[in-house]
């Protein structure tokens, strides 16, 4: 009875060895995408609103946008006023008279042309109004990315650098619409994305400002002072 006990033993203690051997082995086989997926997310944040009010190749852009809208209006105006002599010269005509008729058809004619124009102005600067946004934000969008890949962000939540202190109605609205409670400042692109992109746009445009070769220059320094994390709307 002892030899079998014994026997047994021998066979429980063999079959532990066998199975934590090929738990072992089957570890270290574990494919290089399944162990990249268990990496701790690090969630970064970024306010969009204000990287675009402060992004200076798109503040040019829009001011450009803006001149040559008022242009397009200053021309359209022009037009107006012609349309206001002719309806003034058709005061002082006989409305049995066969040049008041042609005159006023002129003037119908005129104004339809007009509204037409003013409406195709109006949709032509939104057009080209979303196609700059569109552009910086995917430049925004790349420069995101290459901060993330230096610095191991795994998910970027947009949101809004409201004033937590403010009493103004709409800032409180902003603030608590807000999915972000707190955070921490090192977690807060939006100045280093915005110092990379102002950098890199002065220097293709020929100003003084250093090239930016990678996210580090521009990124803001990690630190572990419990300080740094702070509310959400500051």
């Amino acid at each position: 009875m002892k030899k079998l006990i014994l026997t047994a033993t021998g066979l429980l203690c063999l079959a532990g060895s066998s199975y934590l051997l090929s738990t072992g082995w089957g570890q270290e086989k574990k494919p290089a995408r399944e162990a990249a997926e268990e990496l701790p997310h690090r969630v970064g944040l970024i306010d969009i609103g204000y990287v675009f009010q402060n992004y200076e190749k798109l503040k040019y852009e829009l001011t450009e946008l803006s001149a040559e809208m008022k242009e397009a209006e200053n021309r359209w105006k022009a037009k107006q006023q012609k349309g206001v002599e002719l309806q003034n010269e058709l005061r002082e005509l006989n409305e049995d008279s066969p040049e008041f008729e042609s005159r006023r058809n002129k003037l119908l004619k005129m104004s339809t042309d007009l509204e037409a124009e003013r409406k195709m102005l109006g949709l032509d600067f939104q057009k080209k109004k979303a196609k700059l946004l569109h552009t910086a934000y995917l430049e925004i969008q790349d420069a995101v990315e290459q901060f993330c890949k230096t610095y191991k962000f795994t998910v970027i939540i947009s949101f809004n650098r409201s004033d937590a202190s403010s009493s103004d109605p709409q800032r409180v609205n902003q603030l608590l619409s807000s999915p972000v409670v707190y955070h921490r400042k090192r977690d807060d692109l939006s100045q280093g994305v915005l110092d990379y992109l102002n950098k890199n746009y002065l220097k293709s445009a020929g100003g003084e400002a250093k090239p930016v070769t990678d996210t580090k220059a521009a990124a803001p320094k990690p630190t572990r002072r419990d300080k740094d994390v702070i509310p959400a709307g500051k």
